[in-house]
């Protein structure tokens, strides 16, 4: 009898929570995440119906127009669009998202001119909310009150006329190192010269001495952390067409890898902050020692910018820790306006 009673709680076990048991929660979490999205898409319809929003295509439950852009050239899959159902102005609905496509000069004059207050802040952008601590920075904060400050902060003090000419030895220095770098190959190999590799690292050099100074073992660390997060920026994110799905960066991994970067940058920028109050510290206390030749020349860099604005409050904006971070991130991060992918286009000298 006992044995009998045995099997049977083995086999009720086994049912629960065997392969059906797991089928059966996945397509309950399926069906659940399907109304829920289905819910809100007829939300989003019931709201926009009454507006007097742009003509558009028509669109499926749930997706919108998403399968309207696949394909590897969508500017020329929303020209089409355009052309049959709205010259100038179109709507889209990409998943959550009800977007407006603008096809025309006009059109875009009145966007970007007479009505660019309205358009000026970008959408909820999770890569940005996580690294760029709450989007405390030019390019991801929304506009107002902290916006303006920062710009304010930009526009005086980081790349003002005079300080990108205080940069110019930073740039004739690497520039310099550059040539060495190119004779020096031509005459050991007598083969012309990549440069493929060469261009984006002098880029990356001028930059991360602008903002940080000559702290190479940290600037090295830091620039590996940037570089990984190109494709954070530079991908497509489903979740991003879903901002209303709070949960789904976090089932597909995507918020998991976007914290493990923001603590990987967050450490090192801390490290490269601890070293430029030290040695600014032993700068007012009129002592040198330690590590201050690393930023031999180098001094007027845009960290050290940024700590002098938050000491004195020069500008009456008050400045965080985290704002500082946050800003020099985006400064370091413009190299990938330079840089291409060495497997592509080949540049040579000889």
């Amino acid at each position: 009898m006992e044995n009998l009673i045995q099997k049977t709680m083995l086999y009720s076990c086994s049912s629960l929570f065997g392969i059906p048991f797991l089928l059966t929660t996945l397509i309950a979490i399926i069906l659940a995440a399907t109304l829920f999205i289905v819910r809100n898409h007829r939300r989003n319809l019931s709201t926009t119906a009454g507006s007097n929003s742009p003509p558009g295509p028509w669109k499926l439950p749930i997706i919108g127009n998403i399968h309207q852009m696949v394909g590897d050239q969508p500017h020329r899959r929303l020209r089409d669009l355009a052309r049959k159902h709205g010259p100038d102005v179109m709507r889209l609905q990409l998943g959550d998202l009800s977007c407006i496509v603008i096809s025309t000069p006009e059109a875009a004059k009145l966007v970007m001119k007479t009505h660019d207050v309205a358009f000026a802040s970008r959408p909820y952008f999770l890569a940005a909310e996580v690294i760029f601590y709450g989007s405390s920075n030019l390019c991801f904060s929304p506009y107002g009150e902290l916006w303006r400050q920062i710009r304010k902060i930009y526009a005086l003090e980081l790349f003002s006329a005079k300080r990108i000419q205080s940069f110019r030895r930073i740039r004739e220095e690497e520039v310099s190192n550059l040539v060495a770098r190119i004779a020096a190959g031509s005459s050991t190999s007598g083969k012309p010269v990549d440069l493929s590799r060469m261009l984006p690292t002098l880029t990356s050099a001028i930059i991360s001495r602008a903002a940080f100074g000559k702290s190479q073992e940290l600037t090295d660390a830091f620039m590996v952390v940037v570089d990984h997060g190109s494709d954070v920026f530079g991908g497509f994110r489903i979740s991003d067409l879903y901002p209303s799905l709070k949960w789904l960066p976090a089932l597909t991994g995507f918020k998991a890898r976007l914290e493990k970067m923001r603590k990987g940058s967050d450490l090192i920028l801390e490290r490269i902050i601890d070293n430029h109050k030290s040695r600014r510290s032993r700068a007012a206390a009129g002592s040198k020692g330690g590590d201050d030749d690393d930023y031999d020349g180098d001094e007027d860099n845009i960290l050290d910018i940024l700590l002098t604005l938050q000491e004195t409050q020069e500008l009456g904006v008050p400045i965080t820790m985290n704002a500082i971070k946050a800003m020099t991130l985006v400064s370091n991060s413009t190299i990938y306006c330079f840089c291409w992918d060495p497997s592509g286009t080949r540049v040579y000298v000889r």
